[in-house]
């Protein structure tokens, strides 16, 4: 007689093989065809018996990860659930890989508000400023469903914001002595993240959180535009105001 745990088991063995098959069938397929399948896959074999475990797929598809995303949606289209966060909860076991692939409303480890984020991130020097908004850019190139003008014209923010950083350094005799009479950083202050990490949460936020962050970031670097072009500061203020402006082009395509 077999146990009803030997019997799960067994289920869940079938569920993962066959899984596997079509990721093997499909693997010369492009990734969005290959996370449809994949979540078609899981919502037919797994979701009545158990939780899927990312870790057991990695290995056989390497870009799962990136299409986690994807099949979340995919699964929550076909689910009675009120939101995504009850079908990762519900349906998936994640590892830290898996983990920091998932778009999310808020940004673990950090326990301030988007408003004082986008301070925060106003308030670092141009130099690494440009730095983050290049990196949001590069982690939005890598997903999926990249949309290719964002990531444009977040470099092209980037690019405006670092030579706004090339107009100031003729200026900078001392940085270490700058920074300690400054109300500039170089990094994001009250946080345990760098700013690596923070700009790879920023991209990886819902869109209508990222659109809600893009948005503040924008109207602050729009005050730096507004003072500096008071005071005459020409080429520094054309920078700025195209930086500003691109964010809030971002934000209008999200």
């Amino acid at each position: 007689m077999i146990n009803n745990n030997e019997t799960s088991s067994n289920t869940n063995e079938w569920a993962v093989n066959h899984s596997i098959s079509q990721i093997v069938k499909h693997s010369k397929s492009g990734l969005q065809e290959r996370a449809e399948i994949l979540a078609w896959s899981f919502i037919k074999t797994l979701r009545d018996w158990h939780k899927i475990d990312v870790a057991d797929y990695r290995r056989f598809e390497p870009d799962i990860d990136l299409m986690l995303n994807i099949i979340i949606d995919e699964i929550f289209s076909f689910s009675w659930y009120k939101d995504k966060k009850s079908v990762i909860e519900n349906d998936f076991i994640l590892d830290d890989t898996a983990k920091s692939h998932i778009r999310t409303e808020t940004i673990e480890w950090i326990d301030f508000s988007f408003e004082e984020l986008a301070k925060k991130m106003w308030d670092l020097f141009y130099e690494p400023l440009a730095s983050m908004l290049y990196s949001i850019s590069i982690e939005l190139e890598k997903q999926i469903d990249n949309n290719e003008e964002l990531v444009k014209l977040l470099k092209e923010a980037s690019s405006h914001i670092l030579k706004a950083w090339d107009h100031c350094k003729p200026y900078i005799t001392d940085i270490n002595e700058l920074e300690k009479n400054s109300k500039h950083t170089f990094d994001i202050k009250d946080t345990i993240l760098t700013n690596e990490q923070i700009a790879r949460a920023i991209a990886y936020l819902e869109n209508h959180k990222l659109k809600e962050f893009l948005e503040l970031l924008s109207s602050k670097i729009y005050k730096d535009w507004e003072a500096d072009k008071w005071r005459w500061r020409i080429k520094l203020a054309t920078e700025l105001f195209a930086c500003a402006d691109k964010l809030k082009q971002l934000s209008e395509i999200i």
